[in-house]
């Protein structure tokens, strides 16, 4: 079994070493997967000769020399050891060192030891495939002197039939891939999902400070200097100040010519111009003859891989990994533009104590970023080899800052080599919130532990601002969080399938702490293992059983997506199947029009009001905002910042003394919750705690208020146009403030509103909605209705045009119904249904992916 290699020099003579784990004591066949250069000079100065002879590979066995490669050709190959046959080896660890004369180091990608000698080769059928696909793709652009500048990234994975999703979610070795981003609320990070990875040429090289060199490329025979598009770098890989670049020198075909400042083991690094992915005939990726002083060095090097922007004005510790591989990829990072010179380069295997997260298929290094300026840097991404098993696919992240101390502090499980901050601190939103896909709002406040009821989990049911009663309901769409979003299920959701992590201190869901994601939960990128907002903490990518502890207990269970199967596996290995299903950010549906989020004011005639409530009796409003402010100055405190849960800010010994105070002078403490609630512009968290704080003040005598303003926002929770109206806990307490200003302190209620629901009548998400929303290839109207009725059902286009009729007008009957929207040839967008019952017209946005 291969642990790992390394490589390095002794006696001037470049090595790769290879360490293996022999199983079985016995004999063995011995073959390498090599690459073949011709073994021309370092210096431009001592090229004498035309042509050189195959560079020779020298082998040892435990520092016992075995003899030379047996290398046939230029280029990849299998090879063995010229002359050698069987060879003992005995259980245990062993060393297999390639050596060859400098400059150049022997580029051996993997070693095999059969006990058949028949089995000691490496089939090179996929790397021939692939080197003949890019040397036809480049045959078509012979002739083409124009430069294919790359194309843009999409946003979302591709709107094919059926479910979608990337390299978090299978283990296709497939490595034609279309990339695509996400929508990131908040990120401060770059990434690119489902990235291929390939084999783009790159090889090691020895070089001495005054050494004169030049490296170029040329077309292959039959091609033109326009046929591939390479770009060429050349670095010291131990001083990133050493690095050089080049794009077009002959046609679009680069040269490096440099005296070499330092002595150094240099990287030669090839890739192609544009990459939109590494198959297309766009993407200017083929193979070329590379030169080294005007000899030729290589034949029909592969030029390809992929390249992605992580520009950032990020400082400090910086990350950039590879996630969820289903190669073996090797990375080089750009700091000053597209076609500037390579500074870094990692891979697998990358370690750095303390850490728990093992980096055993996916590359990663870091680096530390002093300036706050913006560095327009790129991150390419190969195959660390040429053998087709390095190949496949992966999601890359690029720029992702060391977090701050906070993290650490509260969670002593979390090691310093595996967080990674994805977005700064705030309290406009919390974990279960950001497992629910959304960045605004701190979801929490009365949630029963189940569906069955209970006892609220924070003891805050009367007046409860929250529209979800259990987290099952919120994260199972019940009401919708908003349209497009993933509806999960705790049934059958497991470690293998869940993407949502419960976290709790008693074992059980009604204790729980915590909310965690992974994967593309929600259509966000989670990085490497699993991602979470710890209260008002930074957000963060851990290890899954990172937060274990005191503070937030342990995982025990998960949520998955209810639309899938949950015995379908995650992973397909060697097949392009995708498990996911079509659905959309809360920012995209919100830009989309298909959701709206509710903003509430109060009227002039309210707003007069609670200023006359609160005139006066300056004692005693002083007295409240001291007391109020010491509870937010306790609830701010770092030993709080990493709660969600706002039953632990209301057990504080401040509340204690504020709400003993509240009780005796509510008089004084209504107004002034109100005013709190009234002046409130996000749903966060302190937003939430003036909301439940009057609810627990008032509740017992107004709570009924609270289910009149939920029940009108149910009645009506679509806009006349067709959009979703999101749920809100500051649009329900803001509400609730002005019922309370209008039954207890005489405001009239307006007379639009007065006349609104009898105006509009039931516009409810159960009375009428489209399901799946967004689709791919077909959805269904839902309706119900209370008594028979003539229902016609139209669609129209984003004008108001209408396109198609989906059911003529003819009488149904009292209940629920489905009409079919199959989406025929309809092209991606938003369109509008409309649905008539009678003499009303109902409306629904739907998006087609």
């Amino acid at each position: 079994m291969y642990l790992y290699a390394e490589r390095g020099q002794q006696d001037g003579s470049p090595f790769k070493r290879f360490v293996i784990e022999v199983e079985r004591s016995g004999e063995y066949f011995l073959a390498a997967h090599a690459l073949a250069v011709n073994a021309v000079p370092a210096d431009l100065r001592e090229a004498t000769d035309k042509a050189y002879p195959l560079q020779r590979i020298r082998v040892a066995l435990d520092d016992k020399g075995l003899g030379e490669l047996d290398l046939q050709k230029n280029g990849w190959q299998p090879a063995r050891v010229r002359d050698l046959g069987a060879i003992y080896l005995s259980a245990g660890r062993h060393t297999l060192t390639f050596s060859s004369a400098a400059p150049h180091f022997p580029e051996v990608d993997a070693v095999k030891l059969a006990p058949d000698a028949r089995a000691a080769t490496f089939e090179m059928g996929r790397y021939d495939a692939y080197v003949a696909g890019l040397k036809q793709q480049a045959d078509l652009r012979v002739g083409r002197h124009e430069k294919v500048d790359p194309a843009p990234v999409p946003l979302g994975p591709p709107t094919l039939p059926g479910p979608v999703q990337g390299a978090a979610s299978t283990t296709s070795s497939s490595w034609e891939r279309t990339p695509y981003v996400f929508d990131n609320p908040s990120g401060n990070y770059g990434h690119t999902m489902n990235v291929p990875v390939v084999y783009t040429y790159y090889r090691t090289i020895t070089l001495n400070a005054g050494t004169n060199v030049t490296f170029n490329t040329g077309p292959i025979a039959g091609q033109d200097y326009y046929a591939v598009d390479p770009v060429m770098y050349l670095f010291c890989t131990t001083d990133n100040t050493v690095a050089w670049s080049n794009d077009d020198d002959v046609g679009l075909h680069p040269r490096i010519s440099v005296t070499i400042p330092k002595t150094c083991d240099y990287q030669l690094v090839l890739r192609s111009y544009s990459s939109y992915y590494a198959s297309t005939p766009s993407a200017s990726a083929g193979t070329v003859n590379v030169y080294q002083n005007g000899l030729l060095l290589q034949e029909g090097a592969p030029v390809s891989g992929y390249i992605a922007s992580v520009g950032t004005s990020q400082t400090g510790t910086l990350n950039y990994f590879t996630g969820y591989s289903t190669g073996t990829p090797r990375l080089w990072l750009s700091t000053e533009g597209f076609k500037t010179p390579l500074r870094f380069t990692g891979g697998q295997y990358w370690y750095l104590p303390p850490m728990d997260f093992n980096w055993f298929d996916d590359a990663r290094f870091r680096i530390v970023k002093n300036t706050s300026a913006y560095m327009d840097m790129y991150l390419l991404v190969g195959a660390e080899g040429a053998w087709w098993i390095y190949w496949g696919n992966a999601d890359l992240y690029g720029s992702v800052k060391h977090p701050s101390n906070s993290p650490f502090a509260n969670f002593p499980n979390l090691k310093q080599g595996d967080a990674m901050q994805t977005a700064p601190s705030t309290n406009v939103y919390n974990c279960a919130s950001w497992a629910g896909g959304m960045t605004n709002g701190w979801t929490w406040g009365c949630l029963f532990a189940n569906n069955s009821g209970g006892s609220c989990i924070n003891g805050t049911w009367y007046s409860s601002p929250y529209s979800w009663y259990t987290w099952d309901s919120f994260f199972g769409n019940s009401p919708l969080r908003y349209t497009g979003a993933i509806t999960f299920t705790r049934t059958d959701a497991d470690g293998y399938n869940g993407e949502v992590a419960v976290w709790s201190t008693n074992g059980d869901i009604s204790g729980a702490t915590h909310f965690s994601a992974r994967r593309e939960a929600n259509r966000h990128p989670h990085g490497y293992d699993w991602e979470s907002k710890p209260g008002g903490l930074e957000r963060i990518f851990h290890p899954r059983d990172a937060l274990s502890g005191a503070a937030y207990g342990s995982i025990i269970g998960y949520y998955r997506d209810a639309a899938k199967d949950p015995y379908m596996p995650w992973f397909a290995p060697g097949t392009a199947q995708r498990v996911s299903t079509p659905s959309l950010t809360l920012d995209e549906s919100v830009a989309l029009g298909l959701t709206v989020q509710p903003h509430v004011q109060l009227t002039r005639e309210e707003s007069d009001r609670l200023a006359q409530l609160q005139a006066g009796n300056a004692t005693a409003r002083a007295r409240f905002d001291s007391l109020y402010a010491d509870w937010m100055a306790r609830v701010g405190s770092p030993e709080l910042a990493a709660h969600s849960d706002l039953d632990v800010f209301f057990a504080q010994p401040q509340y204690t003394r504020l709400e003993n105070w509240l009780r005796t002078h509510e008089d004084v403490a209504v107004p002034a919750l109100m005013r709190k609630i009234a002046e409130q512009r996000e749903d966060d968290r302190d937003a939430m705690l003036a909301a439940l704080a009057l609810g627990r003040l008032t509740g017992e005598r107004h709570g009924g208020l609270m289910e009149e303003v939920k029940q009108e926002w149910r009645q009506q929770s679509y806009t006349l146009d067709g959009a979703y109206v999101a749920p809100s806990s500051l649009a329900n307490a803001k509400n609730y403030v002005r019922k309370l200003l209008q039954r207890q302190y005489g405001v009239a209620v307006p007379e639009v509103e007065r006349n609104a629901l009898a105006l509009r009548g039931e516009d409810s998400h159960e009375r009428f909605h489209v399901s799946p929303n967004p689709m791919v290839e077909a959805s269904q109207l839902q309706f119900e209705l209370a008594s028979p009725a003539t229902v016609s059902a139209m669609l129209l286009d984003v004008r108001g045009q209408p396109i198609r009729e989906l059911s003529a007008a003819g009488l149904q009957s009292a209940g629920r119904h489905a009409l079919a929207l199959p989406r025929g040839n309809l092209a991606p967008g938003v369109y509008s249904v409309q649905l008539k019952v009678g003499d009303r017209v109902l409306t629904r946005k739907v998006a087609i992916q």
